[in-house]
């Protein structure tokens, strides 16, 4: 890739980004306020900006050295939005203004970009917004976990994986999710699934997240916004029925992992049916009885991914990777890859007799690893 010269990267705006989606909406035509932009849809993602950015300009302002790990935030926001902080994962891009970066070891990227995304972090951050933009010194007070577990920062960091789908930072845990969350399905269960494992790193209780989600199991005829919380978290999927809500569903999913408490690596499933009343929630008779909810989604998987062979699927991924890294940063992948899976398997034999250590943040010492 050095030998290439003439390479004009995207220069990523706000408005590009959505939550956990490195490209939510592509330039259409039109400038300012006027412009017209379009979602894009997972199964056809890919990258539509306004402007681009010579990459050896890119990397002169960078001094030589491309940042491939980093959180890519809007900065234009409010406290009264269905979310106030809205965040994703990029990599070797240029931002304008309109986003803010935090720039990251390429190990805590996809685990502190699910914290920073969580409704839960989110909650900290709204009390205390007031203004328009999310400016930095605002976020330095807003708290992330302190200690957490390897094995559930494994797990988030592989779910955060599996959300980003063929995303613009490949990391080892991409390389190793078959199936990447493309319909909206598959797109809920998993954003519920990360939702509920960073409420577990976050050290919070089911009454913790009932309180960060009140009035978000109103019906639909009650979402009325003179009369509920404005900084509420209701208006998120306020108009689809409550037992279909991310909100929603992220409690029954926490109250359900919590319970669960399996080895097996399973994933949770939305469930074929809720009764919310089971749950403490609902405010209507609807919600004493049992409501549809998997078959109202959609399927999981497109024909096409499940069609797809393994090696297949593994092909196409590290294809993936080293088109986008180039031959020298993929290679140094693959190799974090094997030498994580020998770590691993070493890890494994030493917990059996020894306590599970922890991620820490701020108390480093020779058997933690540490956010910088």
């Amino acid at each position: 890739e050095d030998r290439v010269r003439d390479v004009a990267l995207p220069l990523y705006e706000g408005r590009m980004i959505g939550q956990f989606d490195y490209s939510q909406k592509g330039w259409v035509g039109g400038k300012g306020r006027s412009a017209v932009w379009r979602e894009i849809p997972w199964d056809r993602k890919q990258v539509e900006p306004q402007y681009l950015m010579a990459r050896e300009q890119y990397l002169d302002r960078l001094g030589g050295a491309i940042d491939r790990h980093k959180i890519a935030i809007m900065d234009v926001t409010s406290s009264t939005n269905a979310r106030t902080l809205v965040a994703s994962p990029l990599s070797a891009v240029p931002c304008g203004h309109s986003i803010g970066v935090l720039n990251l070891p390429a190990e805590y990227c996809l685990p502190v970009g699910a914290f920073v995304g969580s409704l839960a972090y989110d909650f900290c951050l709204r009390i205390r917004f007031s203004g328009l933009h999310t400016s930095w010194f605002i976020l330095e007070e807003t708290p992330l976990p302190t200690r957490v577990d390897k094995a559930l920062m494994e797990d988030i960091s592989a779910q955060m994986a599996s959300i980003q789908g063929m995303s613009p930072t490949p990391s080892r845990h991409y390389l190793e999710t078959p199936l990447q969350c493309l319909t909206a399905h598959e797109r809920l269960r998993a954003t519920v699934t990360l939702e509920a494992l960073t409420v577990r790193a976050f050290g919070l209780t089911e009454q913790d997240m009932a309180h960060i989600l009140r009035q978000c199991d109103l019906p639909i005829a009650a979402v009325n916004a003179k009369t509920l919380d404005p900084k509420g978290f209701w208006r998120l999927d306020s108009g689809r029925h409550p037992e279909l809500r991310h909100t929603t569903l992220s409690l029954i999913a926490f109250h359900e992992l919590q319970a669960q408490h399996t080895a097996d690596g399973a994933p949770w499933l939305l469930p074929e049916t809720v009764r919310l009343a089971d749950y403490g929630l609902g405010h209507d008779e609807r919600a004493q009885h049992h409501q549809p909810v998997a078959s109202r989604l959609g399927p999981r998987f497109y024909d096409w991914q499940l069609a797809q062979t393994a090696d297949e699927g593994t092909r196409e991924r590290h294809l993936h990777a080293r088109n986008l890294l180039g031959d020298l940063a993929y290679t140094r992948l693959v190799r974090e890859l094997r030498w994580d899976e020998v770590r691993r398997t070493d890890e494994a034999l030493r917990q059996v007799a020894e306590p599970r250590t922890k991620y820490v943040i701020g108390q480093p010492d020779d058997q933690t690893d540490t956010f910088d």
